[in-house]
């Protein structure tokens, strides 16, 4: 026969003892019978030595693959099949907003409530901090609940509570110092110094093995390498930093000085659905506004900003003015950084090599004049011009634009229509382009010749738009600047949108100044 004997994990400590002997026991009397014992990574006393006559094999977590699958038969009921219901499910987990929920996906049990969730609403929460609180609480409490573990005799007065604020602090202390691995001796001497410090907590614990039933039971903390410990999803790690911060009232400071460091902007989203009573995430997106007009406030981007607001037509209320004012600046540093490119290739190459840079120059005319350059962009900007304007404050958009200059040039041709600019002639811009087509530029002439028709180009761009090249040639100091401002911005949308309660008159505040020079 083949005998599974699965959950040893689940066995109270009281009864391990008796329970491993007689599975000891009878594997030896009926041996010409296969045994598979299973528990969880973690439980590493159930293992090796325990069971001599086993060979050990550790379970991957689920790939994509075997996610998917597990979607279709969660969804496998006639009507599910009929409505699509496990394709449907599978696409919204793809999406970049459930990147962090496809991340506990990885884990059955997990993906367990994920679907579940899905079940109930057909989609994911978009308050993803509730979704994790959840699925934390799953592996605190309501998994044990649902396989009738009964808590051990050195949980005995240590509530959910205590322990979920003993973990957050754990989670801060390793996120402040960019630490996701954690020393088994570190981690024990921090839960007896906090067991200690709280006259609620139940005293006389066994601060290792508090430790060990945190892996064993809950798999919140696993053991990676022998005494090295971290937080089994990384998720888990960010929303008990964000509880942590509402907790203990320092988000102002996570504001003033993580706010552009990458490990710190999936907290950054997770703490407005964290944020309730009556000003909800108001006073956050604030500041976090607050913060990011201090790196426009030179005076060469405050200019740029300025030329903006004057340059859109604020008579068409879509896009939205924000959006309208991202693409004008992202247009005229296009335009601008083009135009520094050529002058560069005419300062670093010699008359004497006036053929190659002619033929250089060459490759910059045609572009120009073409009317259909890039289809993929005009589908880009096509999307942009919808409401859709925090992909336009995304910093890797901007440098995408900056890298491939000839593209910004197709926007005019193929965006007229889309009442951008307030007094700017594309009709008249596009019939002087026109007559600029006639002139040979294939043939054999001075690079003089070629260099002045290039700078006329420019000129008609910048004449058009009304601003001086001086205003549009920003420093890679005052680019970098503008790309975090326009950082921030995406992330406070995007916070908006994750938080609990956002009051409409502070919102509209904050949106109505998108790129535009703080008072």
């Amino acid at each position: 026969m083949l005998i599974v004997l699965d959950g040893l994990d689940e066995v109270p400590s009281a009864h391990l003892d008796h329970v491993l002997n007689t599975i000891r026991d009878f594997v030896d009397r009926y041996d010409g019978n296969r045994f598979i014992t299973s528990c969880r990574v973690a439980a590493s006393g159930y293992r090796g030595s325990t069971f001599q006559r086993f060979s050990n094999v550790t379970m991957a977590d689920f790939d994509d693959e075997q996610i998917k699958q597990f979607i279709i038969n969660w969804f496998g009921s006639e009507q599910d099949v009929e409505r699509g219901t496990a394709q449907k499910c599978w696409d919204m987990l793809q999406k970049p907003e459930n990147k962090a929920s496809k991340e506990l996906a990885h884990t059955p049990l997990l993906l367990t409530y994920l679907c579940l969730v899905y079940d109930l609403s057909q989609r994911f929460p978009n308050n993803r901090s509730s979704l994790y609180k959840k699925a934390l609480r799953i592996l605190m409490e309501e998994w044990a609940a649902e396989k009738r573990i009964l808590r051990d005799d050195i949980y005995e007065g240590l509530s959910i509570e205590q322990e979920e604020i003993l973990l957050s602090e754990i989670a801060y202390d390793g996120m402040k110092k960019d630490q996701l691995f954690f020393d088994k001796r570190w981690l024990s001497t921090y839960i007896r110094e906090f067991l200690a410090g709280n006259l609620n907590a139940p005293k006389g614990l066994d601060s290792e093995k508090v430790l060990t039933a945190i892996e064993v039971q809950q798999g919140i903390l696993v053991e990676r390498l022998e005494d090295q410990y971290s937080f089994s999803h990384l998720t888990l790690q960010e929303y008990l930093t964000a509880q942590y911060l509402i907790d203990n009232d320092k988000w102002q400071n996570l504001i003033q000085q993580n706010i552009l460091v990458n490990r710190w902007r999936e907290i950054f989203l997770l703490l407005p659905g964290l944020m309730s009573g009556k000003t909800g995430a108001d006073n956050f997106l604030l500041q976090m506004k607050e913060q990011a007009d201090n790196y426009i406030n030179t005076p060469r981007l405050r200019e740029l900003i300025k030329w903006a607001e004057k340059a859109i037509d604020n008579t068409e209320r879509i896009p939205k003015p924000p959006a309208k004012r991202a693409v004008a600046i992202t247009l005229v540093r296009a335009l601008n950084r083009a135009r520094m490119y050529v002058l560069e290739q005419i300062e670093t190459r010699s008359l004497d090599r006036e053929q190659d840079l002619t033929r250089a120059l060459d490759s910059y005319i045609e572009p120009i004049l073409s009317y259909d350059l890039d289809i993929n962009l005009n589908r880009k900007l096509d999307r942009l011009i919808d409401l859709d304007y925090q992909t336009i404050l995304d910093r890797e958009f901007l440098r995408d634009l900056d890298r491939n200059k000839q593209r910004a040039l197709a926007f005019a041709y193929s965006h007229d229509h889309t009442h951008i600019f307030c007094d700017v002639n594309f009709d008249r811009l596009v019939q002087t382009f026109e007559r600029l087509g006639d002139y040979d530029y294939s043939k054999t002439i001075r690079f003089s010749e070629k260099e002045k028709f290039i700078s006329a180009i420019y000129y008609l761009w910048f004449s058009e738009l009304k601003i001086n090249t001086d205003t549009a040639s920003l420093s890679s100091e005052e680019s970098e600047r503008l790309a975090s401002y326009c950082y921030i911005c995406e992330m406070i949308i995007r916070c908006k949108e994750s938080a609990t309660r956002v009051s409409p008159v502070v919102w509209e505040s904050i949106e109505s100044s998108i790129l535009t020079v703080p008072e």
